[in-house]
């Protein structure tokens, strides 16, 4: 069972800076056209593989801008629709499962020709404001909480189930956010191991989400 996940990283490029800036109607549908080639690439490595879902990057923070991406705010209908015949176009030569990142979920309407829709931490956040030491139970109602505020309206938009990354370091306090550079080096000062309270973030996640039908997976 094979999940392709690439991803758009367009920031990293040499004139990547000028990716947050307004562009021009003519600026995306260039930009179409480019995703027009990674998509169908991918599409046609899935197809070949067998893969059983694949992942085209949708909105998220370093792919798809807001409403500020755009000189000309009536284009994002034709870009949407653009995006939709693209999805469609994957679909011709492509039949397994299509998953599509959903942040602006209310700028776009194009994640619901997906199967999945999908949440990467960045939307969801990973601090989730409990004591160092917290429970199971705290941890699960936490994550319930985000999940109601955050993904929820995600499904109700797109009424598609969605599908979301766990990510916490194995470090004290990463359920509020803390990370490490080298968590794997017990000889760093600055890290702290804490298994045990990855585990019951694990714990928490799973049991918060196995409640929430209209999650598809994780």
């Amino acid at each position: 069972k094979v999940f392709l996940l690439p991803q758009f990283n367009m920031e990293m490029t040499d004139e990547g800076n000028d990716l947050w800036g307004s562009h021009s109607n003519e600026w995306w549908d260039k930009w179409i056209k480019e995703a027009e080639k990674f998509y169908m690439y991918n599409a046609k490595i899935a197809q070949l593989t067998e893969t059983e879902i694949l992942l085209l990057p949708g909105p998220g923070f370093q792919s798809f801008l807001g409403e500020e991406g755009f000189e000309d705010a009536t284009y994002i209908k034709v870009f949407d629709q653009n995006m939709q015949g693209l999805i469609n176009e994957v679909r011709e030569n492509y039949s397994g499962a299509i998953v599509v990142s959903g942040a602006h979920y209310s700028l776009y309407d194009f994640p619901k020709e997906a199967d999945f829709i999908f949440i990467t931490p960045f939307d969801m956040g990973t601090k989730l404001n409990v004591p160092s030491n917290a429970a199971v139970q705290v941890l699960k109602q936490a994550f319930a909480a985000k999940l109601d505020q955050i993904a929820y309206p995600m499904f109700n938009k797109y009424q598609k189930p969605v599908i979301l990354q766990f990510t916490y370091d194995s470090i004290t306090d990463s359920a509020n956010g803390a990370t490490g550079d080298s968590p794997w080096d017990y000889d760093n000062p600055e890290t702290v191991v804490d298994v045990t309270g990855q585990a019951d973030l694990a714990e928490a996640f799973f049991q918060a989400i196995i409640d929430r039908p209209w999650i598809g997976g994780t």
